[in-house]
C-alpha cells in the first residue's frame, strides 16, 4: 500500500483525543437519591462489565472513523507491480499550442496554464523516466526522448503555432513514436488541450485499448469570437480606374448581438474603404466595400477588424493585379476581309492580333491570354497540336466551327456533326457561370436572344459544361475543360448567313468576359497549412532556359521553396516557407513577379469546445482506459495523474469505511441504555 499524500498521516496523531476522553470518562458516576425501597424494585440492574464493553465500543468505532478519514485525504493505493519492479515510464506529452489556447480562463492564458500543468506532471515523475513532447507543428525535433530537465526546457520554449492537428493526428503519431520506447517500459500518453469541436470527430475513431490515452481539460471563459472568413471580388479581372466590389464574409460565435463595428480596407498601406456592420449572434455575415482601382500594377490588400481575445483571424490578407490590357490572338481563314472580333477588340484594354493559319509563329502562342480560331476549314495537324499544348499549360480557345470546318477532332472530343440549316432561336443561358455572372443586374423573365440560321449540332461529352443553349435543347456555347485551360466551342461561324449573333448584345459582352477569364492571374490568396503546392501560370516564358530559382520574401523571411516547372507553369512548395500570415513577393534574381497572400487557416477561429456531458456521449464506445479525463486547473493535477497511472485508487472506500464506523457509534450512544 502506498499513498499519493502522505504528509496528512500526521494527522493520526488525533488518535490520542477519543483515548483521552474515554479514560476521563470511565470512572464517572451518576448518583440516584431515592427515599423509599420501592424504588429499587423499578431499577434496571447493569453490570460492570457491560458498561465497560459499551464504552470501548464507541471507543473503537470513534478510533476507526478518524483513523480511515486520515486515510481518504492521504490517498491509498496498490501500486502496480511493474513499478514495483522498478521499470522506467515512458511519459508522451501532447500540449497543444494551436491559436485556441490564446484564449483566457480564470488562471491566464490558456497555453500558459497547459504549460505550468505540464512541468508539474513531469516533476511529479523520477528522474530516471523519459519525456517527449509533442506539439501541433510535428517537429522532427520533438521525436526525441529527453530527460526530466530536458523536456522542462522544452516546454518552456513552445510557443503559439498556426498549424491544426485532430486528435486523431495525434494520436497516430504517438502510436507511430511508441516504438522508439524501452520494450519493457510503461509508456504513458498524455493530451493537454481545450478540446475543440472542430479538433475531430470523437465518434469516427477510436484508439487501442493497449495503448489508453489521459486528458487534461483547460476551459476558456468565452466561447465568442469575430472573425472574417473569406473574401471575393465581383469581377474576374481588374483593370484601372475600374469600380471594384468586394465582399467579406464575417462569422460570430458569441452569445449577445454587437453593433456599429468598423471594417477597413487598405491597399498598398492606404485606407481605401471603410464600412460598419451589426452581427447577431452565430450569423454569418456579408460586408460589401466599393472602392476605385488606381494605376495598373500589383496591389497588396487587407481588411481589418477589431476584437479581443483571439485575435490571428482579425486581418485577412490578399493580393491581385491590375492590368491594362488583355493579348488576343485571332486566327483565321482570311474567307472574307471584315471580321467582327478586330472591331470588338481594337479598344485601349485589349492587344489584339490577327493572323492566317499560314501565317502564324506558334512560338508566340504562349504570349496570349486567349486564342480564337475563327472558322477553320482544315486544321493543320501541327496547329492543332500547339493549341493542345497552349490549354494543358492554361491558356483558353474559343472555336468558331463553320459548315465546312474540318479535322476539329485534333482539339478533343468536340461531338460537332455535320452542318444543319434550320432557324431556332436561343433560349437559356447559364447565369451562374462567371462567363455571365456580372451582365445581369437581375435574370430576365423575358429576353430577345439571337437567332441561328445554320450550325453544327453536338453531341457533348458529359464533362462539358453547356452556357448558352438553343430551344431545340442543342448547345450553342458549351466548354471542355482541357488540363489546366478550357475550350470553349461555338456550333456556329461569324458570317451574317449563320446567325444574327455578332450583331446581338449579347456578343459583345461574351467576348469580353472570355478574354477577361483567360487572364492567368494567381489566387487572391493562399491557406497556411492546407496549400501544400501552388500553381501559377503566366510566370515563366516557356521557351526559357534558366536554372536562377525564385524566392518568397516576406518582411522577415526570405526563402527558397522547392519548385519545378511544368508544362510552362510554375509549381512551389510553400509549407516550410512561409512563416506566418501576409504578403509575399516572388523574386528571381533582381525581379519581382508579384505577390503571394497568405492568411491562416480559420479552423481554430470557432472556439467552442467539448462539454463533459457531449465527451461522454462521444465517447461512450471508447475503452475504459482512454477515459481519463481532468481539469487543468485543479492545483494538484499532478498528484491525481501520478496516484491514477500509478496503480488502484482506494480514497473512496476509505471514506465509506469512515461513515460506517460514525453510525456504529451512533447506534451503539441511541440504543444501548445503561
Amino acid at each position: 500500500m502506498k499513498f499519493a499524500h502522505p504528509e496528512f498521516l500526521y494527522a493520526l496523531s488525533a488518535l490520542a483525543i477519543p483515548v483521552l476522553i474515554h479514560l476521563f470518562n470511565f470512572r464517572r458516576f451518576k448518583t440516584v437519591y431515592f427515599t423509599n425501597v420501592r424504588f429499587l424494585r423499578e431499577l434496571q440492574e447493569q453490570t460492570k462489565r457491560q458498561s465497560q464493553l459499551k464504552h470501548y465500543l464507541v471507543l473503537l468505532s470513534r478510533l476507526l472513523a478518524i483513523t480511515f478519514l486520515v486515510l481518504a485525504f492521504a490517498g491509498p493505493y496498490r501500486a502496480d507491480k511493474d513499478l514495483d519492479s522498478g521499470s522506467v515510464n515512458f511519459v508522451s506529452l501532447y500540449l497543444d499550442n494551436s491559436f485556441s489556447m490564446d484564449g483566457q480562463s480564470s488562471e491566464g492564458r490558456l497555453l500558459d496554464v497547459a504549460k505550468q500543468r505540464a512541468i508539474e506532471v513531469v516533476e511529479s515523475y523520477g528522474t530516471a523516466d523519459r519525456f517527449q513532447i509533442l506539439t501541433n507543428d510535428f517537429e522532427g525535433r520533438h521525436q526525441r526522448w529527453l530527460t526530466q530537465e530536458s523536456v522542462i526546457d522544452e516546454i518552456e520554449r513552445v510557443g503559439l503555432s498556426e498549424n491544426v492537428r485532430s486528435l486523431e493526428q495525434v494520436y497516430r503519431r504517438q502510436a507511430d513514436l511508441r516504438s522508439q520506447a524501452a520494450a519493457d517500459a510503461r509508456y504513458q500518453p498524455l493530451w493537454l488541450s481545450d478540446f475543440q469541436r472542430n479538433s475531430s470527430d470523437l465518434t469516427t475513431w477510436q484508439p487501442d485499448s493497449a495503448f489508453p490515452v489521459r486528458w487534461v481539460r483547460f476551459e476558456p471563459e468565452l466561447e465568442q469570437n469575430l472573425f472574417i472568413d473569406s473574401i471575393s471580388f465581383d469581377r474576374p479581372l481588374r483593370q484601372p480606374e475600374q469600380n471594384e466590389i468586394l465582399r467579406v464574409w464575417i462569422e460570430y460565435t458569441g452569445e449577445d448581438s454587437r453593433a456599429d463595428i468598423p471594417l477597413r480596407l487598405l491597399l498598398n498601406g492606404q485606407q481605401k474603404a471603410l464600412s460598419t456592420f451589426s452581427i447577431a449572434p452565430g450569423e454569418r455575415k456579408e460586408v460589401v466595400l466599393n472602392y476605385l482601382n488606381g494605376a495598373a500594377g500589383n496591389y497588396r490588400g487587407e481588411v481589418q477588424l477589431e476584437d479581443y481575445p483571439i485575435t490571428f483571424d482579425d486581418r485577412f490578407f490578399f493580393q491581385y493585379q491590375v492590368r491594362e490590357q488583355v493579348s488576343v490572338l485571332e486566327i483565321h481563314e482570311d474567307v472574307y476581309s471584315a471580321s467582327p472580333l478586330a472591331m470588338l477588340f481594337e479598344r485601349m484594354e485589349f492587344q489584339y492580333e490577327r493572323t492566317s493559319i499560314q501565317a502564324i509563329d506558334y512560338a508566340r502562342l504562349g504570349n496570349f491570354d486567349l486564342v480564337i480560331l475563327n472558322y477553320p476549314k482544315q486544321l493543320p495537324t501541327g496547329l492543332a497540336g500547339e493549341l493542345n499544348r497552349f490549354m494543358e499549360q492554361g491558356g483558353s480557345v474559343a472555336l468558331f466551327a463553320g459548315t465546312e470546318s474540318n479535322d476539329l477532332e485534333l482539339l478533343g472530343n468536340l461531338g460537332l456533326g455535320n452542318a444543319l440549316k434550320d432557324t431556332v432561336k436561343l433560349n437559356k443561358i447559364e447565369y451562374r457561370h462567371p462567363l455571365f455572372a456580372d451582365v445581369f443586374e437581375a435574370q430576365p423573365e423575358r429576353m430577345d436572344f439571337p437567332t441561328v440560321f445554320e450550325y453544327r449540332p453536338a453531341v457533348i461529352a458529359p464533362q462539358a459544361e453547356i452556357l448558352m443553349e438553343m430551344e431545340n435543347g442543342l448547345p450553342f456555347l458549351y466548354r471542355l475543360p482541357k488540363e489546366n485551360g478550357s475550350l470553349f466551342v461555338f456550333v456556329t461561324d461569324l458570317q451574317n448567313a449563320s446567325g444574327n449573333f455578332p450583331r446581338h448584345a449579347l456578343f459583345p459582352t461574351t467576348l469580353y468576359n472570355l478574354a477577361y477569364l483567360s487572364v492567368p492571374e494567381p489566387a487572391p490568396y493562399y491557406t497556411l497549412v492546407r496549400t501544400d503546392m501552388i500553381e501559377l501560370r503566366g510566370i515563366v516564358d516557356p521557351t526559357e532556359n534558366s536554372d536562377i530559382p525564385f524566392h518568397l520574401a516576406g518582411q522577415e523571411s526570405n526563402s527558397i521553396p522547392g519548385q519545378r516547372i511544368q508544362q510552362g507553369n510554375l509549381l512551389l512548395e510553400t509549407f516550410e516557407s512561409v512563416e506566418g500570415a501576409g504578403w509575399y513577393s516572388l523574386q528571381r534574381a533582381d525581379s519581382t513577379y508579384g505577390y503571394l497572400a497568405f492568411n491562416y487557416d480559420r479552423t481554430e477561429s470557432d472556439p467552442t469546445v467539448w462539454t463533459d456531458e457531449e465527451l461522454d456521449i462521444a465517447l461512450a464506445q471508447w475503452p475504459d482506459q482512454a477515459r481519463n479525463r481532468y481539469s487543468g486547473e485543479r492545483t494538484q493535477l499532478a498528484g491525481v495523474m501520478r496516484k491514477d497511472a500509478a496503480g488502484h485508487s482506494y480514497w473512496k472506500l476509505c471514506i465509506l469505511l469512515t461513515l460506517l464506523f460514525v453510525l456504529v457509534e451512533v447506534l451503539l450512544l441511541k440504543f444501548w441504555k445503561r
